[in-house]
């Protein structure tokens, strides 16, 4: 389950080492909304190829890991 404390960090992880960061999903949603309408599984994110590497490093530094979907490609990728 990812609370909305792991989605503000998450998030915070890719700003504080300037990395884009593009929310999907239903966080996105939840972020216009400005309130969490439900529980999430994940959280779907998309950062630029360049910084991929890095990011995932990071994540992984803080104890978060990525998960690829099979629906994942390259049409997806930032």
């Amino acid at each position: 389950m990812v609370r909305i404390v792991d989605a503000c960090e998450i998030i915070q992880f890719a700003l504080q080492n300037g990395i884009k960061v593009y929310l999907d999903g239903g966080w996105g949603v939840d972020a216009l909304l400005c309130r969490e309408t439900r529980i999430h599984n994940d959280i779907d994110l998309f950062v630029e190829m360049k910084n991929y590497h890095d990011y995932i490093r990071i994540i992984k530094e803080n104890g978060f890991a990525e998960v690829n979907m099979e629906y994942t490609t390259n049409n997806h990728t930032v």
